[in-house]
Order: structure tokens, then sequence, then C-alpha cells
């Protein structure tokens, strides 16, 4: 444990956001700080050569959904991949995609070795496609991940499609989509 006074020296020096947040609420009266807290705080430094590459990847094997749109519209030479659940496929999902649900991704159904596989999951917060990708780019597919996932693309507010139909019934009288949300 070390004193706010010590702690003031570590502010000084490292002026990240929790080193801020803990001086401005917690340490103004002199308290004691844990160690796991001051853990918590203490920021490593990166290599910035390995930043460089980890970024350049980054750029070369992800998009937004912004991105792909404005590469739809173009025509580009892509192949979109929604690897969610074949239900959640359904209900709706980007125009053009194609379903890959995780159970049939041994198939390599609906891939092409001829141009880039954009590949979508859910959310920022959900893995699937990530793991596809090293699954599919490990057999020689191109691939790509859609950030953020179907959850930015309709964030974006862009077009989405369904295969269900847009009517539903309950009790015998039909609903909009649009009125059940």
């Amino acid at each position: 444990m070390f004193r706010a006074k010590k702690l003031e020296r570590f502010h000084v020096t490292t002026r990240s956001f929790f080193d801020k947040l803990l001086w401005n609420n917690i340490c103004r009266s002199g308290c004691r700080v844990s160690k796991e807290l001051k853990m918590a705080l203490k920021m490593k430094l990166n290599d910035p050569a390995r930043a460089h590459k980890y970024f350049e990847d980054k750029m070369d094997f992800t998009t937004g959904p912004a991105e792909l749109q404005h590469l739809k519209e173009l025509n580009a030479d892509l192949n979109i991949i929604d690897v969610r659940a074949e239900d959640d496929f359904a209900l709706e999902h980007i125009p053009g995609a194609k379903s890959l649900a995780q159970d049939k991704w041994s198939t390599f159904e609906g891939l092409k070795t001829d141009r880039v596989n954009v590949l979508y999951c859910y959310s920022q917060v959900c893995h699937l496609a990530a793991q596809a990708a090293l699954k599919f780019s490990a057999k020689g597919y191109p691939v790509m991940e859609l950030e953020g996932g179907f959850q930015a693309w309709k964030d974006q507010e862009l077009e989405t499609e369904t295969l269900k139909s847009p009517n539903l019934i309950l009790d015998d009288k039909p609903l909009n989509k649009l009125e059940i949300l």
C-alpha cells in the first residue's frame, strides 16, 4: 500500500484516465490504495513497431459497416457470410449475405477462394466471426471481419433483408413487423 502523496507522483508521471479518476474521486483525503488497484492503474508502454504491425493488419483484415456498404454499392468482388445461427439469419441479415452457421463451418459452403469473404456475427463482443476467420483462412479462404458485426450494421441504419414473411399473425390478427417493435 502507498499513501496519496506517492499516488500524486504516480499521477503526474503517467497522466492516465484511471489515475485522474482515482486521484479526483478517491484519494484527495490521503486514503490508502490497494496493491491490486495500483497494479490495475499502471499502464504498460507498448512497442510502437508491434502496434504499427497490429493496426496495419487490422486495416487489412477488418472493415466497418459504412465501408462495406460502399463496397457493395461499387459492386466490389465480395462474398458476405453471416456466421450467426440460421434462425437469426432468417429473421434479418445484410442483403446478399449467405448463411454459414457454426455447425456447418466444416462444409465451407458458400465460401469463395477467388474473392474476399467478409464474415460477420452478432456484435462487437461476439467472437464467432473471428473464430470462423481463423478456421476458413487456415483452409486457404481469403477473409475479412465486419467490425461490430450485425449490430453495428443496424446501428448505422443500413438496409437489411429477411427470409421470413414481414407480416406475422397473432390472435388471428395480421401484424406488420413494425407494429411488433
